[in-house]
């Protein structure tokens, strides 16, 4: 119990010392802590008369500080020390002093830290000390001072675009909604307006052929003619005025022009024309297009360089000149180029990018051309619904054989032809077509088709349907320009009997094959389905040539992956997406922000199951960038409306003014019943 007892009273001396501290290190000098020296000392003053005790007491303070004011001039000195940043007050005890110096001491990778708080604080300035200050004293989380400032500047910018236009504070979201509403439909007005402005254009023309136009004369005489009748050059030649007031259109081949038109010069001179338009320029050659381009004032070049040439096969065999190729000065030659495309674009030809893709009614079925030919430019329209074997692009997996000899492979043939009896009698409404990559496979399938025909004769009404887009089957090099609703594409090459597979690939191995393959595979507006007994693992690009083979392994592991949305996984950045996100996920379906690919972006879009339901359009970065008022308001989305979209307007100052109303509309426009709130 007394050895308990003197270790008690010695941790209350212990506590009682430290609490002492400063000022003993005051009393006892450089010998505070040294109990032996403390003792002598305490001893010592205990012997002398009391009257020199407090003399050397009154005497030691003085002469104690007199080194400490002098460290502490060299410190302040040295270092610039503010003693009212550092210490709280310009004339601190120098208890603080010493204890505040011994805290940055024991922690010196502390101090450039701190310096960089500093240079922080002063760059940042007045605007930003609100912040800073809540950060020093802790009323404001690190983690929170990026959201804080992002809110704080939303809002200054937000007063001060309000300040700038006052208009903006009286915003209302309902009478914009009934403004855009007006303009899509002054703008189809106006559509219909210039349809009735054309026509009546034309009646008016055709009134003054009849009352007496040079060369109607001769159109009567040839009207009541039964034979005997003007050739054709010779009509438009006399009587061209006329038929050209009447008809100011005429739709030609190059050949047609040099057959039926005269030269616009000599005694008896041709028709000419305000403006030639060129389509499918790719497959004109220069020499056939140079004839039409005499007779006009203005041409427009249209074409896809991307796509198939025009054919040199038999200029090639006929072709006399085996001399040393001669390289001209000067510009380019139009013989020297393959078609009246690359010559505009060789002679500089100012030109434009038509970006919109308009055919595809799902993006699988332009993914590949898009990412393989046109870098990733073409604006794709998203497709609210998930790509299925009835939408989009799929792969069936057929287990073929190559015949080497006959160059077909049969089994796929058959697989072609079934899908295509399946077609004309489960969806007949839809246009089909058929694209195989060889000619001998081309007529492989056409005869199974033919035997399958002729066992149901109920699916003939399908295959007289369509007048404006017939059912076809056709080798790769003949599509171009063909369009369908559905489009089947048989691959036809597999390995042989041997279980060997040849990496040979027809005109895809060719130079240009990628440009057919490109043509071949965005052919479909609804669906595409590709027959192969191939993958894409299955070619092996150090052994197969050209260009086209490597396209054609991207896009059978393009037609073999599934879900292909490559933006599904990014979140909503913008303020207000991530709002209407949370009020998606609150209702119960997924929201996925910024969905769509190559440009054309929904801001979030609520998803149920694998479908989308509803996609808000935000007037944020993707809404702002279309710049034209028509693309914004009736173009983009009349398309997304095509594509099947259902679309919801979400305006920013809305949500900001009135968020309960604008959340409600959100609900009902997902289907949700209205809150009802308690008295």
């Amino acid at each position: 119990v007394p050895a308990l007892d003197a270790a008690l009273a010695g941790q209350a001396a212990r506590a009682a010392l430290r609490a002492e501290e400063a000022t003993g290190r005051a009393a006892f000098g450089a010998i505070w802590g040294d109990a032996e020296a403390m003792a002598a000392l305490v001893g010592w003053a205990e012997a002398q008369p009391r009257e020199v005790v407090s003399k050397l007491a009154a005497d030691a303070p003085a002469a104690a500080a007199e080194p400490a004011l002098d460290a502490w001039e060299e410190l302040v000195a040295a270092t610039g020390l503010d003693a009212a940043a550092a210490f709280g007050g310009d004339d601190p005890a120098f208890a603080d002093v010493a204890a505040r110096l011994g805290d940055w001491a024991a922690a010196p990778e502390s101090l450039p830290l701190w310096v960089g708080w500093q240079r922080a604080v002063q760059a940042a300035g007045p605007e930003l000390a609100p912040i800073a200050e809540r950060l020093a004293d802790g009323r404001l989380a690190p983690e929170q001072a990026i959201p804080a400032f992002d809110y704080a500047l939303d809002e200054a910018l937000m007063k001060a675009a309000m300040r700038a236009r006052p208009e903006l504070a009286t915003f209302d979201g309902a009478a914009f909604d009934r403004l855009v509403a007006d303009f899509a439909e002054a703008d189809r007005a106006r559509v219909e307006l210039t349809r009735r402005e054309c026509a009546w254009t034309h009646a008016d023309a055709l009134a003054r052929v009849r009352a007496g136009m040079p060369g109607y004369e001769i159109l009567k005489g040839e009207f009541e003619k039964k034979r005997g009748h003007l050739p054709v050059r010779e009509l438009l030649t006399r009587a061209g005025r006329a038929i050209q007031a009447a008809k100011p259109v005429f739709m030609m081949s190059p050949l047609s022009v040099a057959q039926f038109l005269a030269p616009p010069h000599g005694l008896k001179p041709g028709l000419t024309f305000d403006l030639l338009v060129i389509d499918e320029a790719s497959q004109i050659e220069p020499v056939d297009a140079l004839g039409a381009i005499a007779r006009c004032r203005q041409v427009v070049v249209v074409g896809d360089d991307r796509q198939m040439p025009p054919t040199r096969f038999f200029q090639r065999m006929t072709s006399e000149d085996e001399g040393e190729e001669e390289f001209a000065e000067g510009p380019v030659a139009a013989r020297e180029v393959e078609s009246i495309l690359g010559l505009a674009n060789a002679r500089g030809v100012p030109n434009v990018m038509l970006r919109w893709h308009y055919r595809s009614r799902h993006e699988s079925l332009i993914a590949t051309s898009n990412a393989e030919f046109y870098e990733n430019r073409l604006m794709v329209l998203p497709s609210p619904k998930a790509r299925s074997a009835k939408l989009g692009l799929s792969l069936v997996r057929v287990d073929g054989q190559w015949q080497e000899g006959a160059g077909t492979n049969r089994i796929e043939a058959e697989a072609v032809a079934q899908a295509v009896m399946r077609h004309a009698k489960e969806t007949p409404g839809d246009s089909l077509g058929v694209a195989a990559f060889s000619i001998k496979q081309r007529d492989a399938i056409m005869d199974e088709i033919e035997k399958l025909r002729r066992e149901s004769p109920d699916t003939e009404a399908f295959f007289a349907s369509h007048e404006d887009e017939p059912f076809f089957v056709k080798n790769l090099e003949n599509v171009q320009g063909d369009e369908r609703d559905s489009i089947l594409i048989s691959v036809g090459y597999a390995r042989g009997a041997d279980g060997k597979l040849a990496m040979r690939f027809g005109p895809l191995s060719a130079d240009g094959g990628e440009r057919r393959l490109n043509v071949l595979i965005t052919r479909a507006k609804k669906r595409c389905i590709v027959f192969s007994g191939l993958t894409a693992e299955d070619i092996n690009l150090e052994r197969a040539s050209g260009r086209g083979v490597e396209a054609l392994k991207t896009f059978l592991r393009f037609a073999a992956q599934g879900e292909m949305r490559q933006v599904a996984a990014q979140q909503a950045t913008a303020p207000l997406s991530a709002v209407i996100a949370k009020e998606i996920a609150e209702l119960g379906k997924e929201p996925v922000a910024r969905v769509g690919i190559a440009g054309l972006f929904l801001d979030v879009a609520a998803r149920e199951g694998t479908d989308f339901v509803l996609g808000v359009e935000a007037d944020a970065g993707d809404w702002a960038s279309v710049r034209a008022a028509r693309d914004r308001e009736r173009g983009r989305p009349s398309a997304l409306g095509m594509m099947g979209w259902k679309l919801h307007r979400a305006w920013s100052l809305a949500w900001l003014q009135r968020p309960e109303a604008e959340r409600a509309r959100l609900r009902a426009a997902l289907g949700a019943a209205p809150e009802v709130k308690a008295d």
